[in-house]
């Protein structure tokens, strides 16, 4: 009962903003989430039309975000995004300033961000003391809509995802055999993190995110974004061990 109790206590807490999609094929919830970017400074000639898009159970009303069309980047850029104050706090439509894009890095339209029982557990500090303003969501997937000078492995119109983890040391032995989730200098998160210049990481919950071209999947083109956005976390913590201890038809599996 007392689990319940928490769940529909969690659920409260963000139905200001958005209403959670039970699993059942072909519904979806009905509140609907409006991203307002007034006060953001951006002249309505750089804005883009608003466009909806349904976000694992979601539905996003995106309102315009600057377009960026060259390859290199001069200042931060504002976008709107749903916020949490504090551990106690609703999610609530704001702006945050995306950091200033590096060389290597991606700007990336978000499409979807799936709604995980994560984003709860930091929200409310279940398993940590949180750091606010906190913009939750990392299982993110968009197109790319710009590319730093540097980057190779992305361009714009490209279809990709972001899951858990933004950076690392990319020094260490477990970064170097690619396992970046146990960096021993400690891996940056998606939201709610510190990375390694000392600025807040925010999530997904937004329209869009600046990302290290390292850390960014693409997504194949027979693949729905919707449909893919889970897979970034849930999904491949459930892929990974079945791949590494070669699961597959006829293998026991608990």
């Amino acid at each position: 009962m007392a689990a319940r109790r928490e769940t529909r206590k969690s659920r409260r807490a963000l139905s200001p903003v958005i209403s959670l999609l039970y699993p059942a094929r072909g519904v979806r919830a009905a509140a609907k989430v409006t991203l307002s970017v007034a006060g953001s400074g951006v002249s309505r000639s750089a804005l883009r039309n608003t466009r909806r898009r349904w976000c694992c159970g979601v539905r996003i009303r995106r309102q315009a975000v600057p377009a960026v069309a060259s390859k290199e980047f001069f200042v931060p850029f504002t976008v709107p995004a749903l916020a949490a104050a504090g551990p106690q706090a609703p999610l609530e439509s704001t702006t945050i300033e995306r950091r200033d894009p590096r060389p290597h890095d991606v700007v990336i339209d978000i499409a979807y961000t799936g709604i995980c029982h994560t984003d709860l557990a930091l929200l409310r500090n279940h398993w940590r003391e949180g750091i606010f303003p906190m913009v939750p969501g990392h299982e993110i997937t968009g197109t790319v809509a710009a590319s730093g000078s540097a980057v190779t492995r992305h361009s714009a119109g490209d279809r990709v995802g972001v899951g858990c983890y933004v950076d690392s040391c990319r020094e260490c032995e477990n970064c170097l055999a690619g396992e970046p989730q146990h960096c021993r200098r400690g891996e940056v998160i998606t939201f709610g993190s510190r990375d390694y210049d000392g600025e807040l990481t925010y999530g997904g919950y937004s329209t869009r995110i600046v990302v290290d071209e390292n850390y960014v999947v693409r997504i194949p083109d027979g693949l729905p974004l919707d449909a893919a956005a889970p897979l970034l976390c849930g999904g491949i913590t459930m892929y990974n061990p079945l791949r590494r201890w070669h699961a597959g038809p006829g293998k026991k599996v608990a």
